[in-house]
């Protein structure tokens, strides 16, 4: 469930650059490029560097993700649509009353940056700049709040609901969602929920896959706060690549740092594990889960991991 906002730009006609999108909004950071230094190398060297990557057209691209670090949950899409000749800011439901407000926020500068004041939801749905915040938020997070429970009594057996997240996904379980809507205000208490997991200081890492056997491969390195599953299985963004069908089994790669920690050639991997058997043997109090299928793992020695290696 989503819903698009269109803001006409017949002044630029989508020829702004991305890194301008961005400044217009003033606290708006993106949350496309990767902060697995791996990964963001290899955006970049796609892209030809940060700078040039900034000074592209954002009518080139498919959508930019942007959101508020510490206060957006789930963020927006943004991205320029030739056939309406629109900036369209996509906002996927349920999120937080603070992603609404950082939306309404981000609309009306952009609309006093284009110099136009309308905004358009659907043909018959007009706003402006100037009333966009009595757009009926609450109503439209409770009912997909609502949506969302209907979803959970439907499933024959029980099972997980996964959002993305503008740092990282998270789960409920049909226990979770029914705690949130019995609560005094859902819609607030799920924004707590889903923005606090956003908040915490820890590495998320990337699936890796190794198709010749298809084997599903996490990393953890010594002394890194990590988010994990505690059960893996493929994720939504990475269904182009494996399903949980493909996969035979999971590893865990063990990483040490033997050097700086700033310096990239200190990292080396110290072993792998059988993902079933590090959770296995994980101590509990070194773990506990942040939502129905993620956990976070404390930082471990490397006394720690050789113990896993056992």
């Amino acid at each position: 469930m989503n819903i698009n906002f269109f803001i006409e730009d017949l002044k630029y006609k989508g020829n702004i650059t991305i890194g301008k999108m961005i400044e217009i909004g003033q606290h708006i950071s993106q949350f496309d490029l990767s902060s697995d230094y791996e990964e963001l190398d290899e955006n970049l060297k796609y892209f030809g560097g940060l700078d040039r990557y900034f000074a592209e057209k954002i009518k080139h691209y498919q959508f930019i993700t942007l959101g508020q670090k510490g206060v957006s949950a789930r963020g927006f899409e943004l991205s320029y649509k030739s056939s309406k000749k629109s900036y369209c800011i996509k906002m996927f439901l349920p999120c937080s009353i603070d992603d609404f407000k950082i939306v309404f926020d981000y609309i009306k500068k952009l609309c006093a940056y284009l110099d136009t004041n309308k905004v358009i939801i659907k043909k018959d749905e007009e706003y402006t700049a100037d009333n966009i915040e009595e757009y009926p938020y609450m109503q439209q997070i409770m009912s997909s709040l609502k949506q969302t429970m209907r979803a959970f009594k439907k499933q024959k057996e029980p099972d997980t609901i996964e959002f993305s997240g503008i740092i990282r996904e998270v789960s409920f379980d049909e226990k979770m969602f029914t705690e949130i809507m019995a609560s005094e205000n859902p819609v607030e208490k799920f924004s707590t929920i889903f923005t606090d997991i956003q908040k915490i200081d820890a590495y998320t890492p990337r699936q890796e896959f190794h198709r010749g056997k298809y084997i599903g491969v996490y990393t953890l390195t010594e002394t890194v706060r990590t988010i994990l599953p505690f059960k893996p299985a493929v994720s939504s963004q990475y269904e182009y690549m494996a399903s949980d069908d493909d996969i035979e089994y999971w590893d865990l790669n063990l990483v040490v740092i033997e050097g700086d920690p700033a310096d990239i050639k200190s990292y080396r991997v110290f072993g792998s594990i059988r993902y079933s058997k590090f959770i296995e043997k994980l101590p509990k109090d070194k773990y506990k889960f942040i939502d129905a299928d993620y956990i976070l793992v404390e930082g471990l020695s490397r006394a720690e991991i050789e113990k896993l290696l056992d």
